[in-house]
């Protein structure tokens, strides 16, 4: 994958986590993020979406398709998705986080949106490792209660 996205010229790549549904507030900072480092006019980054999901589920690729469907940023022109395998029950919260951040950046991507199902011990956590991760960390903002209940996640079709 990060040959694929260095011939294609991205060089600003933000990875953000569907597990197995993209929240809208991860999306819209990976959005951010990327217009405020990618030049105006210029097609040098992408959204890489990593998802987390049962391959074996018999609706998997209709699952697949629906989030492929309601992912949007208008920043970028191509968008990315890679297949991760399911392993958050053998792992701690703190060791599945950086975890994904690792593969995000072996990927290609430049930055890695930490969401709001990360606990905020995890984003402490893998905040002590950015120097030798090498990947900026993009923590989204928490949000009340209410905040939370008005913002849908980008569910896959159920």
């Amino acid at each position: 994958m990060r040959n694929e996205l260095a011939d294609k010229g991205w060089k600003n790549v933000v990875a953000v986590q569907a597990n197995p549904s993209l929240d809208a507030a991860d999306m819209k900072q990976a959005c951010e993020w990327l217009k405020q480092i990618l030049e105006p006019q210029s097609q040098q980054g992408g959204l890489l979406i990593q998802l987390n999901a049962n391959e074996q589920a018999s609706d998997f690729h209709q699952q697949v398709r629906a989030l492929r469907a309601s992912v949007r940023c208008s920043v970028v022109r191509q968008i990315k998705m890679s297949l991760l395998p399911q392993i958050a029950q053998q792992l701690s919260p703190e060791s599945l986080l950086l975890l994904q951040a690792l593969i995000a950046r072996n990927y290609g991507a430049t930055g890695f949106v930490v969401g709001l199902q990360h606990s905020r011990s995890a984003l402490r956590f893998v905040l002590q490792y950015r120097d030798e991760l090498g990947i900026d960390l993009i923590p989204v903002k928490h949000r009340t209660a209410r905040q939370l209940a008005q913002t849908p996640p980008l569910a896959l079709a159920a």
